[in-house]
């Protein structure tokens, strides 16, 4: 596995994030996983460079969990990031 930020994915760690949370999360929680702010991630999702799958669910932007188990685990993502973002 893929070192995060110079260290090995706490495997344990990213499957009790994904088992207790539903199927997307909200922006505020994914920055706090990868500790930017709030704001920092809106940016990063309007620019198309945001880590994480992002969809848009009446109005309001989710992160997609899965993607966030991926991308911290060092497994290659399938979806580009904001990809669903940007089509809508």
């Amino acid at each position: 596995m893929e070192r995060v930020n110079g260290n090995p994915p706490d495997v344990a760690a990213l499957a009790e994030f994904a088992a207790t949370r539903s199927l997307t999360v909200s922006v505020a929680e994914a920055s706090r996983v990868v500790g930017v702010g709030t704001s920092t991630a809106y940016e990063a999702i309007k620019r198309g460079d945001f880590p994480f799958q992002t969809i848009k669910v009446g109005g309001k932007v989710r992160v997609v969990t899965a993607s966030i188990v991926r991308v911290l685990s060092g497994e290659p993502d399938p979806t580009p990031p904001a990809a669903a973002l940007q089509a809508a």
